[in-house]
């Protein structure tokens, strides 16, 4: 989730959010495809707020509608 944009196109690799635009990464979700066994958690540090409990399997990870920006995001592969 972007400023001024919002829910970007998912992507399986590369780059996410934006370049060159001076805009906000607010938030994000991860999901694994079905050729991995297990679960991706994942932690979100927001602007004013610090660090989330953590979000798992597409859960929603930071601020949506509150104009805070990310400042780090620590992702983890659990494997079953």
């Amino acid at each position: 989730h972007v400023q001024n944009i919002g829910w970007m196109d998912w992507r399986q690799s590369g780059i996410v959010g934006t370049t060159g635009q001076s805009l906000r990464f607010e938030a994000f979700h991860v999901m694994l495809d079905s050729m991995f066994t297990g679960d991706v958690e994942y932690y979100a540090h927001v602007q004013n707020q610090g660090w989330q409990s953590v979000k798992k399997n597409g859960e929603v990870a930071g601020t949506v509608g509150k104009c805070l920006r990310l400042e780090a995001m620590d992702i983890r592969l659990e494997k079953k």
